[in-house]
C-alpha cells in the first residue's frame, strides 16, 4: 500500500494553515430562505418544506445560528439579505440558502418579482459587509439560474463575470462559493443528498469540495454547478459536543442505512426492475408511499428501469426512516421469493469481508491500496522487492502481510518460508531511499516470534525478539506489528479475526479524532 496525495492533500501540518478557520461558536449565520407558495402562477414547491427541513437540522448540527423564512416577496427577499449584508457577523463564516423558483435573471419571490444575482451577492462583498472579510461566504441557491462557473482565470484584486444570463459580478478575492442545485419536482434529491453526505463525511474532515463531487457524482444526470474563487480549503468541523453525540447517537445506524441504498443501487435497479409493479404495490402496502406519490411514479410513459430509478430516488429523499423502512420491506421472504436475487443483499460473502477489511479502511484513510492474494514464498518476495525498487512519491508506506507463520518467517502457500530480512531490509534507507523520514508500518498476521523492541541508541541496530535475527535501524522510521494469528478465525466467529477487525474498527473510530 502506499499512500496517494490527491489533488487537495497537504502535509498534515499544513493542513489547518490552508484551512479557513472554523472554530467559533456559534460557527455563524445560516441563512434559509425557502419558497413554496406563490401568488403568480408558478407551480406550487412540492418538498421544499422537506428540504428546509433537512438544511436546518444538518447546519445546526454544524454549529450554525439558523434563521429561516417562508414565502416571501421579491422585496422582502431583498430587505432579509441586506439586513444580513449590513449587520455585524462574529462567527467564522456565512451561509445562505434559497430555495425557489427562478430564471435566468435570478431567483423569484412569491409575488413573481426578481431578486437578482447582483442584489444577493454584491451585499457581503468586502465593502459591503466587512465583517466577513476573509471569512467563507457560502450560497446554496436550489433554482435555475444560469450555469455558475468561472470563465478565466483573475488576479486577486481583479472582478469576474460568471457565465450567465444576468450581470453577476463577484470579486474573486471575497471568499465566495456558490453552489447551484438543480430544482427537481417534489422533494429534491440533491438537497437530500448534500445534507446526508454534510453529515457523512464532515466528521471525517472532509473538505466541502469532496462533499460536492460526491453529492453530484452519486446521480448522473444531477449536475451541481459551482463558483469556487475561494483561496483555502472550506472544512465544516462538526463542534465537539455534537461530535461526541453523533458518535454516540442511534442515528450513526440510520446514516448507515441510506448509505446502504446508495451502495447497492446499481443491483437494487437491475433486481427489482424485472417486476416494477410488484415492488410498487408493497412499497404502497408498507406506507413508504403515498397514493399520490403511486399514481406519479406507476406511469405508462416510464419504463421498468426508470420506475425503479425514481421509486428509490423518492426513498432515498426521504430520509433515513423511510429507507430503514424500504430495506426492511427488501427482507421479508414473499417479496424474497418473487426476487430472489435480494438474498444476496442480506447475505455478505464472508471471505471477502474478512479479506477487504484493511483494503476498506486504507483507502477510507487516502491510501492506493494494492491486494495480492494466495502467494508462494518466492512470489511474496519478488512483490516486496518491487516496492523496495520504486519511487514512493507518497508520505508513507504500510505492507499487511496475513498468512500462516513460524518462528522462522511467514510462509507461502506452497510452504516456503519469507523471513524478517526478506521483508525489512528492502525498505531501509539504502535500499528504498525515497521512504527515508517517511513512517513504513507493518502489520503481520502471522507466528513471527515476539516483536518488540529492546533497549538501544539512536544509530545502533535493534534486534526484535525473535528466533530469526532482524536488524531494523531504529532511525529508519518503522513500525511493526505482530497481530495475533488467532485459530479459527476467532472462535468460529465467520467475519474475520477479532485482531485484524478490532483494529479496523478503532482506525475508523479514532482517526477523525
Amino acid at each position: 500500500m502506499k499512500h496517494h496525495r490527491r489533488k487537495f492533500d497537504l502535509p498534515r501540518h499544513l493542513m489547518r494553515i490552508h484551512e479557513y478557520k472554523m472554530s467559533s461558536e456559534p460557527r455563524g449565520v445560516c441563512l434559509i430562505i425557502s419558497n413554496m407558495t406563490f401568488d403568480s402562477p408558478l407551480r406550487y414547491r412540492h418538498g421544499s418544506d422537506k428540504d428546509e427541513e433537512s438544511l436546518k437540522e444538518v447546519f445546526e448540527w454544524l454549529g450554525f445560528t439558523v434563521e429561516v423564512h417562508r414565502n416571501q416577496t421579491a422585496e422582502e427577499m431583498k430587505a432579509i439579505l441586506k439586513t444580513h449584508g449590513q449587520k455585524h457577523h462574529e462567527g467564522d463564516s456565512f451561509v445562505c440558502c434559497i430555495l425557489t423558483h427562478g430564471t435566468t435573471d435570478g431567483v423569484y419571490g412569491t409575488d413573481g418579482g426578481i431578486v437578482t444575482g447582483k442584489d444577493i451577492f454584491s451585499l457581503f462583498s468586502g465593502t459591503s459587509c466587512p465583517s466577513l472579510i476573509n471569512k467563507p461566504k457560502v450560497f446554496l441557491i436550489q433554482t435555475c439560474l444560469g450555469k455558475l462557473y468561472q470563465l478565466v482565470p483573475v488576479k486577486p484584486g481583479q472582478e469576474q463575470t460568471l457565465q450567465t444570463y444576468v450581470e453577476i459580478r463577484i470579486p474573486v478575492d471575497e471568499d465566495f462559493l456558490v453552489v447551484q442545485l438543480p430544482d427537481e419536482p417534489f422533494v429534491s434529491l440533491s438537497i437530500q443528498l448534500l445534507c446526508h453526505h454534510l453529515k457523512r463525511y464532515c466528521p471525517e474532515g472532509k473538505d466541502i469540495d469532496f462533499i460536492l463531487q460526491r453529492s453530484s457524482l452519486f446521480k448522473p444526470d444531477t449536475q451541481i454547478s459551482t463558483l469556487n474563487p475561494m483561496r483555502k480549503r472550506l472544512v465544516f468541523h462538526v463542534p465537539k459536543y455534537e461530535f461526541l453525540k453523533t458518535r454516540k447517537d442511534s442515528s450513526d445506524t440510520s446514516s448507515a442505512v441510506m448509505e446502504t441504498l446508495i451502495k447497492n443501487k446499481i443491483f437494487l435497479l437491475n433486481t427489482l426492475s424485472t417486476d416494477a409493479s410488484i415492488v410498487l404495490q408493497y412499497v404502497l402496502k408498507d406506507n413508504i408511499i403515498t397514493s399520490r406519490e403511486y399514481n406519479n411514479l406507476n406511469q405508462p410513459k416510464y419504463t421498468q428501469e426508470q420506475t425503479i430509478i425514481n421509486l428509490l430516488d423518492n426513498v432515498m429523499s426521504k430520509g433515513d426512516e423511510a429507507c430503514h423502512k424500504f430495506l426492511k420491506l427488501l427482507q421479508r421472504e414473499d417479496l424474497q421469493e418473487t426476487f430472489p436475487q435480494l438474498k444476496k443483499l442480506f447475505t455478505p460473502d464472508e471471505t471477502s469481508q474478512k479479506k477487504e477489511s484493511i483494503k476498506r479502511v486504507f483507502e477510507w484513510l487516502g491510501f492506493t491500496v494494492e491486494v495480492h492474494r494466495n502467494q508462494t514464498a518466492e512470489e511474496m518476495k519478488a512483490i516486496l522487492k518491487t516496492h523496495g525498487q520504486k519511487h514512493h512519491e507518497g508520505d508513507s508506506f504500510v505492507c499487511c502481510i496475513l498468512t500462516h507463520g513460524t518462528t522462522d518467517g511467514v510462509y507461502g502457500t506452497d510452504g516456503g518460508i519469507v523471513t524478517g530480512k526478506d521483508i525489512f531490509s528492502l525498505f531501509s534507507g539504502t535500499s528504498c531511499p525515497s521512504l527515508l523520514n517517511k513512517p513504513k508500518v507493518f502489520l503481520i498476521k502471522a507466528c513471527l516470534g515476539k516483536l518488540h523492541q529492546q533497549a538501544f541508541k539512536p544509530g545502533q541496530e535493534q534486534t526484535l525478539q525473535t528466533y530469526d535475527k532482524i536488524g531494523i535501524p531504529v532511525d529508519e522510521d518503522f513500525l511493526v506489528v505482530q497481530l495475533p494469528d488467532e485459530p479459527y478465525y476467532t472462535w468460529g466467529n465467520p467475519m474475520g479475526s477479532s485482531s485484524i477487525q478490532l483494529l479496523c474498527h478503532h482506525l475508523k473510530r479514532y482517526c477523525p479524532e
